[in-house]
């Protein structure tokens, strides 16, 4: 009997040390209340917003970017990269001893909404705790799975949510390997909880614009945001080919560069040593390309011209729009409610030459999350530590 005991103690010991050699816990990386990205000063400044020609930039939201009018920003920090999986892995660790998540099963085969397929694709999901400003819906969906195209073809196998959970321990975990890409299958509300969480913010519309255009700093305004300015398959993470073999899209546009060896259908690692790509002049990585990334701002394709004609100037933000129901994350499909959006920037890394320019604009639901949603933060108050200040409720 205690020959048996001993061998099962071992056998044990052995799955477990196989378990963490295949993933990588968050809980022991430092301290999680402290936000460890690096933040990218930038400074205060005026610069012309938009475009005073027509953008079409995406299949979700005209992307109108005109007309050009001049904004004034105040000093801001941003992520010198995306959120990674290891920082929003630590952020939920923190987060669900904090009691503001709860882990529910989900199903990762939602249709158009996560990775458009229609199977019954069991997994984890994370949503905001009873007593949340977004308690119910969902942060984040742990999807097992990479999703389809627009097409229907299927994307690289890279593309799947590499954040684990143990629902007997109770931790996240990343794959290993996985830490540094950038996090996605993250909903608006996912990436407004993890900034919140660390008394950081989402980029507004136009401190992101002002942060990927190089701002009057320069003297000139990028066109696209690259170290020069300038766009080609060396410089950013996006659809060097026709998108994705299937649509003519953008319409009347540039399909993108057709050079199918240099297209590479996943992101890559969002990290300041050894990223594939140049930063911008700021020092600012991926900012066109790789994923997309959520902003603050309600999505309007007439804000610019009411900012315009009603002189809105300094630090401008469209907080007009309305959050629908949570319930209606279940079960539903493209086009069976109508509810307002929310501004996305950068692009992804499938998208065309022509949704690279820094002044391109996208929408799509707040509560949508796939293969290809991430965002980074800024800091408003320069110079201070992001940290989650425990027993205080933003």
């Amino acid at each position: 009997m205690k020959k048996m005991f001993a061998f099962c103690l071992v056998l044990l010991l052995f799955l477990i040390s196989s378990l963490h050699a295949d993933f990588v816990s968050m809980s022991m990386a430092g301290d999680p209340y402290v936000f460890k990205g690096k933040m990218v000063p930038i400074p205060a400044g005026e610069f012309m917003m938009g475009t005073n020609k027509p953008v079409a930039a995406g299949p979700f939201g005209s992307g109108t970017a005109f007309p050009a009018h001049r904004v004034t920003l105040d000093a801001f920090e941003i992520g010198a990269t995306e959120v990674t999986n290891e920082q929003y892995c630590e952020f939920l660790n923190a987060a669900v001893k904090e009691g503001k998540i709860v882990v529910q099963e989900g199903n990762a085969g939602k249709g158009w909404f996560l990775t458009r397929v229609k199977e019954s694709i069991p997994c984890w999901e994370v949503v905001g705790a009873e007593g949340e400003r977004y308690a119910g819906w969902r942060y984040i969906m742990l999807s097992p799975i990479q999703g389809l195209g627009v097409s229907m073809a299927p994307e690289h196998v890279i593309n799947r949510c590499w954040i684990i959970y143990n629902p007997h321990s109770g931790n996240f975990y990343v794959h290993r390997g996985f830490e540094d890409y950038p996090v996605t299958f993250v909903s608006w509300y996912g990436a407004y909880a993890f900034s919140e969480f660390y008394g950081l913010s989402l980029p507004t519309e136009a401190q992101w614009e002002y942060a990927a255009r190089g701002g009057a700093y320069w003297d000139h305004e990028l066109p696209y945001p690259t170290d020069d300015g300038t766009m080609d398959c060396s410089k950013a993470n996006y659809g060097c080919k026709s998108y994705n073999h299937a649509l003519p899209w953008p319409r009347n546009g540039s399909p993108g560069d057709p050079f199918e060896a240099d297209y590479i259908g996943y992101p890559t690692p969002a990290v300041t040593e050894g990223n594939r790509y140049k930063p911008n002049p700021f020092g600012i990585y991926n900012m066109a390309g790789n994923v997309l990334e959520w902003c603050l701002d309600w999505y309007s394709s007439v804000f610019y011209q009411y900012s315009k004609v009603n002189n809105i100037t300094h630090n401008p933000v469209n907080l007009e729009g309305e959050d629908p129901p949570a319930e209606i994350q279940e079960g539903m499909e493209i086009f069976d409610y109508t509810m307002d959006t929310r501004v996305m920037r950068s692009i992804g890394f499938g998208f065309p030459i022509s949704a690279t320019l820094s002044v391109s604009r996208l929408s799509t639901y707040p509560l949508r999350g796939n293969d290809h949603f991430g965002f980074r933060v800024v800091n408003n108050n320069p110079g201070t530590i992001p940290r989650y200040q425990k027993g205080e409720r933003k």
